[in-house]
């Protein structure tokens, strides 16, 4: 493999300075022998291709970091999404 890359695969980055340019990001707890990150919260949410996804924030983790999720990753936060639900019901 080449140590050369095209410009055309790289784009610019958003620098948090609440979490610092190099910060250390929480590492995973293993669950029954998975690795699972804490979701601090569920902010948003969309139908792609049929299924439910919402957008989580990782606790410890800046918003350029936050990810789409189907509902079925979302198991030990359920509270959270509980809350978001009804936030959406609300609205």
């Amino acid at each position: 493999m080449h140590p050369i890359f095209h410009v055309h695969l790289l784009w610019p980055t958003q620098e948090n300075t609440q979490y610092g340019k190099f910060s250390k990001r929480p590492s995973p707890k293993i669950i029954i022998g998975k690795e699972e990150w804490e979701v601090k919260d569920i902010i948003n949410s969309r139908n792609k291709n049929g299924v439910k996804e919402f957008l989580v924030h990782w606790k410890g983790y800046p918003e350029t970091e936050h990810t789409w999720e189907p509902e079925k990753n979302i198991t030990n936060a359920k509270q959270l999404l509980k809350a978001y639900k009804r936030r959406l019901k609300q609205n």
